[in-house]
């Protein structure tokens, strides 16, 4: 089915790139990745350029009625999911990362869409929506209409979210927060996001399976009404095997890897922290979580 809901203004406000930061280590940032960005965007045009027939990679017909989209939950599995979707689909697998802006959705056709199978993307539900020159109207999908949509996504625990945040943000000179946030033991990273409003602390979870608000029950519902599946991190194994015997993928594409995985042991004191942290700031996601891990994930084991 279609999506039904009509995104609205807000939509913007929940992408992983939404929040205050520094000015400063903002401009760095994006200078310092402009070229890499500018090549990438590039070379996911010219993916399109050639013919991509029906058979490719093991794709049948009713595959290509079908538009997979995954909304990526930063530091939820997403990259070793990815990994998935880019085997399967192969060409016609389309990634963004609006943080680079490695793609402008807006430049993408109608020929183009209809050699599009699956994306994904830091980007909240509803965001087929936003290829193409306009973003389509409610009850539209745009360069996707008339296509089955199903979305999917993978949700994790908050406590071990942050925690997982911290500890890869202080190891990853390229992420956008190390340079700023250099040095800070766990209290003090965490104060710093609070006050700049960044939107790990922002029930982001919720914000990005729901496409609007980012409360719990409404998050829930959309869960619930317009997913086709969504799994808790531990269980991210059963989506794809969920996925592999529903969407009937090529055999030998449906493994999971593991990407952006910390060594060291956790910390008890940092996680009593990080605990309080979710606490306060993140009770919505913390509900969406322990009812995607009681009643929706067992589903798909």
């Amino acid at each position: 089915m279609g999506v039904s809901n009509a995104e609205d203004d807000q939509m913007e406000a929940h992408m992983v790139s939404a929040g205050g930061r520094s000015e400063r280590h903002e401009t760095v940032a994006l200078q310092s990745v402009s070229g890499s960005a500018r090549r990438l965007g590039r070379a996911l045009l010219k993916r399109f350029r050639g013919p991509i027939r029906v058979g490719e990679n093991g794709l049948d017909e009713e595959d290509w009625r079908r538009l997979l989209v995954f909304v990526h939950i930063p530091k939820a599995a997403g990259t070793s999911f990815n990994d998935v979707l880019r085997r399967v689909y192969g060409r016609t697998f389309l990634q963004f990362h609006p943080r680079l802006h490695n793609f402008d959705m807006s430049s993408v056709t109608a020929e183009q869409a209809r050699n599009v199978l699956a994306l994904s993307a830091h980007l909240p539900y509803g965001f087929h929506r936003r290829l193409g020159p306009q973003i389509a109207k409610a009850g539209d999908d745009g360069l996707f209409q008339g296509r089955t949509i199903h979305y999917i996504s993978v949700v994790r625990d908050p406590v071990d979210r942050l925690y997982s945040l911290y500890r890869y943000v202080s190891v990853t000179p390229p992420h956008i927060l190390h340079v700023t946030t250099k040095g800070m033991d766990c209290r003090t990273f965490f104060d710093y996001l609070a006050q700049s409003g960044h939107g790990a602390l922002s029930n982001q979870q919720c914000a990005l399976i729901n496409g609007r608000r980012g409360d719990a029950a409404s998050a829930i519902r959309k869960v619930e009404e317009n997913y086709l599946a969504v799994v808790t991190l531990d269980n991210i194994s059963g989506l794809v095997s969920y996925l592999d015997r529903t969407l009937k993928w090529p055999a030998g594409n449906a493994q999971i890897g593991v990407h952006n995985r910390t060594t060291n042991r956790n910390d008890p004191a940092e996680l009593h922290i990080v605990k309080q942290f979710a606490e306060q700031h993140c009770a919505e996601d913390i509900a969406l979580f322990n009812h995607v891990r009681a009643t929706v994930s067992p589903r798909f084991c």
